[in-house]
């Protein structure tokens, strides 16, 4: 008795240390279920790397981030105590060396840039983006009221082109581009609309440029949005029409046609090639923005929906031709405007005009199939 008596201070000292111990290691079983909770994705959308970092790092993101719609972060707040435009690719860029690499194709479209006087858009051909808006462009038969397009075909990255060819040859102005619209995307537009024409829907295809300078094409390109749905009250569906990208095949200047066996990465092709009944296509790749900001009433899930309708048909009309949908957690591109809008990648870099208009035609009948099963 005399012992325990002596000893009684050491005995609640280690009582109270395995209490704490018991404690902890409920609170750290609690937070691991809490933080499984927390990453549990909409099955749609997911959360990109770069968030989850900032996440990690910042813990008012992490606020934000739960407090938003659909697992998206609101910048607002942050943009509302600095003027520093903040992204999240942008910030890890400048802290760590991978994420610093070059980005790819249209995802490295949002670079914010002031517009300058010398960067105000202008229409390719003819103003309004008239080149390509006569119902004439395909003999249809059909009488379409042009005052009252239900489709607006445009393009942020006007100036996409593809590999060239011996039938069409041409010399980049810059890399894998081209201001020429009879092989870059403004090519596709025209097909696409050509197609809907004959289906009875009536486009208009503005042929505005946007990427002239590159950077702040999306400034551009949503103003030019804003004033034909202003203009034109009838429009209920947008496409922006691009092409994917990886690396450099037509070097700026180049005056030579590239052996198709001997491109740079194959593998892309590869992978944006589809060969069916002897006949080749370029992959098509449906992309949705669903950052929004607070003062954003549009629900990127339409979008969504919209996408998938033409994805589906896309691949029932020629199986494999679609590769789905990609969802972009930290841009909108355009598509917080209209819920039936979309950006649309017909191939890449790595494709010919050819694979490309194959594949536009087939995107044209699967959105006309659309648009008329909804009683427009």
């Amino acid at each position: 008795m005399l012992f325990i008596v002596k000893y009684r201070t050491v005995y609640v000292f280690f009582a109270l240390v395995l209490a704490l111990m018991v404690l902890s290691s409920k609170l750290f079983f609690s937070a691991k279920a809490e933080a499984k909770n927390n990453v549990k994705l909409d099955k749609v959308a997911q959360v990109n790397l770069t968030e989850v970092l900032l996440n990690m790092g910042m813990p008012l993101i992490q606020a934000q981030f739960n407090r938003g719609s659909h697992g998206v972060i609101d910048w607002s707040f942050l943009n509302k105590i600095t003027a520093i435009k903040l992204d999240p690719k942008l910030i890890l860029s400048s802290q760590l060396p991978p994420f610093n690499a070059p980005s790819k194709g249209v995802f490295n479209a949002n670079a914010k840039s002031t517009i300058t006087p010398s960067a105000k858009p202008k229409k390719e051909i003819v103003a309004e983006g008239k080149a390509f808006n006569q119902s004439a462009d395909v003999n249809t038969g059909l009488n379409l009221d042009d005052s009252k397009p239900q489709v607006l075909i445009y393009h942020t990255h006007t100036h996409e082109s593809f590999i060239a060819t011996a039938e069409h040859r041409y010399i980049p102005t810059d890399s894998d581009r081209s201001d020429d619209p009879n092989v870059n995307v403004i090519r596709l537009g025209k097909e696409l609309k050509g197609v809907l024409n004959k289906n009875g829907i009536s486009v208009l295809h503005d042929t505005t440029v946007h990427d002239n300078p590159y950077d702040g094409a999306y400034e551009r390109s949503v103003l030019t949005l804003k004033n034909d749905l202003k203009k034109y009250p009838s429009i209920k569906f947008a496409i922006d029409l691009h092409r994917d990208a990886y690396g450099e095949v037509m070097k700026k200047g180049m005056d030579q046609t590239p052996d198709l066996n001997k491109l740079p990465n194959p593998d892309f092709r590869k992978k944006y090639l589809l060969v069916r009944g002897g006949e080749n296509y370029a992959r098509i790749m449906f992309v949705i923005g669903s950052r929004r900001s607070s003062s954003d009433k549009e629900d990127w899930h339409k979008n969504y929906e919209f996408a998938k309708k033409i994805s589906d048909k896309v691949n029932q009309l020629v199986p494999g031709l679609s590769l789905g949908i990609d969802v972009k957690t930290y841009a909108s591109y355009n598509q917080q405007i209209l819920e039936n809008s979309v950006l649309v990648e017909v191939g890449s870099n790595y494709n010919t005009l050819e694979e490309a208009v194959a594949s536009a035609k087939v995107l044209g009948e699967a959105l006309s199939d659309v648009i008329n099963s909804t009683g427009r």
